[in-house]
């Protein structure tokens, strides 16, 4: 609905008048106010069903639905199996440390052409195994999220799709390397049955090689203190689209904070990637700890 002015005569100062009004209001022609609104709800229902004449509307992503703190795929999400197999017979597994009633969900090498994630998550899983989970959390480790790409150092699965592409986000596009529907790979169907069923509170996901932090959904703050301590770049976007991503599907849609934690392409430190990380990434743990749920 566009807000609109019409002069009601030809004089100077009525044409003046009328630039004046439209530059003061043009905010409507985006922002309708709750009263335009709610006409246009009454309206647009009220010519569809007299069948005066048909509108292009903007429809939502078919398969949405609204919950009433969230928005889920309607199509099955299988719950969490364990193990799964890769579409080259791989396992897939999801190991869980701690007892919290807290779920963080950490996952490394969903792109198999990025190996250091895959090692830095394994030290992190080591480090947890040996040291114990923050109290009040339970992490869940999946490594590597994309094996057969990783054993042939490649960034798509066996299908050659990017499992970074292919969650049911409403900005989901098919595509040849995404996948004709969301969700069409094992790979993502048993990453979105463990989100399904444990419903985490925060989910990190280790990539390569931007050297940045960054994050959708609202982990703003917690990126802001991971990137505190190993002096990585901020980024709320990596400047390009990202249709069916996990960051657009559980950060944005779900609203489950999430960090993409972006390691360089090689460590820059002899200390090693998990090193500079490391102290970050447990103070993070440690909010999250401490945070009313």
């Amino acid at each position: 609905m566009e807000f609109s002015i019409q002069a009601t005569d030809t004089d100077p100062s009525s044409r003046r008048k009328e630039i004046e009004l439209r530059s003061k209001y043009r905010h409507y022609r985006r922002f309708p106010t709750k009263a335009l609104q709610l006409l246009r709800g009454i309206l647009v229902p009220a010519i569809l069903l007299g069948g005066g004449c048909a509108l292009n509307q903007v429809e939502p992503a078919p398969g949405w639905e609204e919950g009433k703190n969230h928005k889920w795929w309607r199509e099955p999400i299988p719950d969490y199996p364990d193990p799964v197999q890769t579409v080259q017979g791989r396992s897939l597994s999801m190991r869980p440390y701690g007892e919290g009633t807290k779920f963080v969900l950490i996952l490394g090498g969903i792109h198999g052409s990025e190996p250091g994630g895959v090692d830095l998550v394994q030290d992190l899983e080591d480090w947890i195994r040996e040291k114990g989970a923050p109290k009040g959390l339970t992490l869940l480790f999946v490594n590597p999220a994309n094996p057969d790409g990783l054993a042939k150092g490649k960034r798509e699965n066996a299908h050659g799709i990017d499992l970074n592409r292919n969650f049911p986000a409403s900005n989901f596009r098919p595509h040849p390397k995404s996948g004709r529907q969301p969700l069409s790979e094992p790979e993502s169907r048993f990453l979105a049955g463990i989100i399904k069923q444990f419903h985490p509170v925060f989910i990190l996901t280790v990539h390569q090689p931007r050297r940045s932090v960054n994050w959708d959904g609202p982990a703003e703050g917690l990126a802001r203190l991971l990137a505190s301590y190993n002096h990585y770049r901020l980024e709320a976007s990596v400047g390009y689209p990202t249709p069916g991503s996990l960051g657009s599907w559980a950060g944005i849609d779900l609203q489950i904070p999430i960090i993409t934690l972006e390691l360089p392409k090689k460590p820059e430190s002899p200390r090693g990637d998990f090193a500079e990380n490391m102290e970050g990434i447990l103070q993070v743990l440690r909010r999250l700890a401490y945070e009313n749920p």
